[in-house]
């Protein structure tokens, strides 16, 4: 069936002749090992009318080229193989190489699976017939989550060449899962969901959220009662953290919880929300007031013209693109004559972070609605909520303003 000659490097040929960049680099590394060592693995060729075309190991043809070597090793295929016969051997050939880029890996792996199916039709898992991935594993003698993977990355390469440029493996499946995982989220936001949702809830959170199903929701959104306000009916109370048990299992797999609390707050949120499950960013995110003038300092003391923002999640989700994301936020506070709840933030600070880790049709949950602040952030963007208030005051203000949002949209 084939092999092994030495063969002029002129009665070589090879359908591409173009060197992409990435190949260059590779070729350059392999003409460093060759000036030492000789060419461990021939490359593969078929021969017809007198030529031999390269079927598998063109860089090593390139660099032994450039090396000006007269001849080199070369597995000679018979012309009676089949075109399935000779990818066959050209893939068993390739994967047997030590410097294989890894792109060139799993695209081979790739082939080498649909051949096997080709010959032996689908199989499932079970199955005593066909050919399955696990088949696949156990030929090449990897895991099969392994090769699960390494097919996944390989129809990300022929979608984006672009990625052969990114040298490092595990770097290429982070970026590659990570845009998969946005797109899936940003896929099931727009789908219709079976809960109430565009609606004001009053009462406790802990209790209404009983009656909400796991996995509801895309993102918590909200500014929980802190452990000191000069209104003492919005300072927290031995029920406000028990709600986040109930707010980790209305939350999906993958989503992200922003709260804003006070400093005092922030260590003892840092440190409960674990037991729930949550994993917490260590450092806060800062909403700065611009324009704010503090009341009540010492004249050594500094303006108090900031809140934090705990960020929490549950599971491992990505945010909506892959730049790094400031932790500070710049805008002015509700001024106090517009106030329509004394701890009020201005719409524009959910509306700045949910850019960030929602889309259009994600589920929002404010579990403490105060002003309703939220629900209107969530309308602008095209997002679906629930807002809970337990004080029916300040639920019926959530109602009115969020009327009149919805009818500046068009909506009654």
């Amino acid at each position: 069936m084939y092999e092994v000659q030495d063969i002029p490097i002129a009665q070589l040929d090879v359908a591409e002749e173009d060197i992409q960049p990435i190949e260059r680099e590779v070729i350059d590394d392999l003409k460093s090992d060759l000036r030492v060592k000789p060419l461990l693995h021939p490359i593969t060729v078929v021969q017809s009318n007198g030529k031999f075309y390269v079927k598998a190991g063109r860089k090593r043809f390139y660099a032994c080229k450039e090396l000006e070597w007269k001849t080199m090793p070369c597995l000679v295929l018979s012309s009676d193989l089949t075109a399935d016969d000779i990818e066959e051997i050209t893939i068993s050939e390739n994967l047997k190489r030590y410097n294989l880029p890894w792109w060139e890996q799993v695209l081979e792996r790739k082939r080498l699976h649909e051949i096997r199916q080709k010959q032996h039709g689908v199989g499932k898992q079970g199955a005593k017939v066909g050919w399955s991935l696990r088949d696949t594993a156990k030929e090449l003698d990897i895991g099969f989550g392994t090769l699960s993977e390494d097919l996944r990355l390989a129809e990300a390469v022929l979608r984006n060449p672009n990625l052969k440029n990114i040298q490092d493996k595990v770097t290429a499946k982070r970026l590659i899962f990570r845009e998969a995982q946005r797109i899936e989220t940003e896929t099931v936001a727009g789908l219709n969901v079976s809960v109430d949702h565009d609606c004001v809830l009053c009462g406790d959170a802990g209790e209404i959220l009983k009656y909400y199903p796991d996995k509801t929701f895309d993102v918590v959104f909200t500014d929980p009662p802190w452990i000191k306000y000069k209104d003492e009916k919005l300072t927290k109370d031995e029920n406000t953290l028990p709600v986040f048990e109930q707010v980790f299992r209305v939350m999906k797999p993958n989503a992200f919880l922003y709260m804003i609390v006070s400093t005092q707050d922030f260590f003892v949120y840092q440190r409960e929300l674990l037991r729930f499950g949550f994993t917490v960013q260590q450092t806060p995110m800062f909403w700065v007031k611009t324009g704010t003038i503090s009341q009540g300092l010492r004249a050594w003391e500094y303006a108090r013209d900031f809140e934090q923002i705990l960020l929490a999640v549950r599971g491992n989700p990505v945010l909506v693109d892959s730049r790094q994301y400031s932790s500070m936020y710049c805008s002015a506070a509700v001024h106090s004559s517009k106030l329509i709840h004394p701890n009020e933030k201005p719409v524009d600070v959910p509306m700045h972070f949910l850019r960030h880790c929602s889309y259009e049709g994600s589920m929002i949950l404010d579990p403490f609605g105060g002003s309703g602040v939220v629900g209107e952030a969530c309308i602008k963007m095209n997002r679906r909520y629930v807002i809970i208030e337990k004080d029916k005051k300040y639920a019926d203000s959530i109602e009115k303003r969020l009327g009149r949002v919805w009818a500046e949209k068009g909506k009654p």
